[in-house]
């Protein structure tokens, strides 16, 4: 019998990690040009049939080119820091919406620096959720250490 509830147990649990998840954004004041202000979803590429924004430059080009054009960097070298950057694409992949935050040591040149960079990615690829394209949020986290930032 207590094999049997073990069993029983391991198995509730893991059956519960498969599930599938889905996140929605919901949003104090609508954000204008987004397709659908209900049903704005925040896609895990990990998820079954979640496929999340994809801008037209890869990752690593966006790496380079914030360091290249952070003026905070060069300023504060010795700066140590994290945060992140989300930006809200809709249905047709615009880029509406840009905020960040650092985290703990809160900078608001460094933000403000962040939200200008990823507001010139107007073209993204939109989000699809089952095949279907969606309003998105896409989230990048980051870290800052000796003058370099690094995406994660």
């Amino acid at each position: 019998m207590k094999q049997f509830l073990t069993f029983t147990f391991i198995f509730i649990l893991f059956s519960s990690c498969l599930s599938q998840m889905t996140a929605k954004v919901q949003l104090k004041e609508p954000i204008e040009g987004i397709c659908d202000n209900d049903n704005i979803y925040s896609l895990m590429d990990f998820q079954e049939g979640q496929i999340e924004a994809e801008p037209n430059l890869s990752e690593g080009q966006i790496e380079k080119e914030l360091n290249n054009s952070i003026k905070f960097l060069d300023k504060y070298p010795k700066y140590k820091g994290k945060g992140i950057v989300s930006i809200f694409i809709n249905c047709k992949g615009e880029s509406l919406k840009v905020t960040s935050q650092v985290l703990k040591k809160r900078n608001t040149e460094l933000e403000n620096e962040l939200i200008e960079y990823f507001k010139l990615i107007t073209k993204w690829k939109p989000g699809t959720y089952y095949k279907k394209t969606v309003d998105s949020d896409r989230t990048y986290s980051f870290k800052i250490k000796k003058g370099l930032l690094t995406l994660s």
